[in-house]
């Protein structure tokens, strides 16, 4: 099951700044450094009776560049994008994000060994079979 907790917001904090905040308290520092960056890829997540769907955009990187973990109810999908560099030429503006790229999703529910991911044109999608 996907966990959703409330937040109420104040004038003092956008909630994207207090999630970062408490995200980086709780995980990053204290118990998994290496899963940090969490907003790098942006992903459409859907679900029915019995499956999860998780499509990702992943622009820009090769098939062998992914890898999906199952790490204490967390899925975590990893990418890398490589930085190809022409130097005949100067960089004016760079918005592209390269390097490691990882996003996560509690899922306490899912059954690991039917798990299937198609990977076409720059986009990831993985069916995710819940337990019955």
């Amino acid at each position: 099951m996907l966990s959703l907790l409330p937040m109420r917001s104040t004038n003092f904090m956008t909630s994207k700044e207090f999630f970062d905040l408490v995200w980086n308290d709780v995980f990053c520092e204290k118990k998994l450094p290496f899963l940090c960056n969490n907003e790098n890829f942006k992903v459409d997540l859907q679900e029915n009776d019995n499956y999860y769907i998780i499509n990702a955009d992943l622009p820009g990187v090769g098939k062998k560049d992914i890898e999906i973990n199952y790490i204490d109810n967390f899925l975590v999908i990893s990418a890398h994008r490589k930085k190809n560099i022409d130097h005949n030429f100067s960089t004016l503006v760079q918005e592209k994000p390269y390097g490691e790229f990882r996003r996560m999703f509690y899922v306490s529910d899912i059954n690991l060994k039917k798990i299937s991911t198609s990977f076409y044109n720059g986009e990831l999608k993985l069916t995710i079979p819940k337990l019955k």
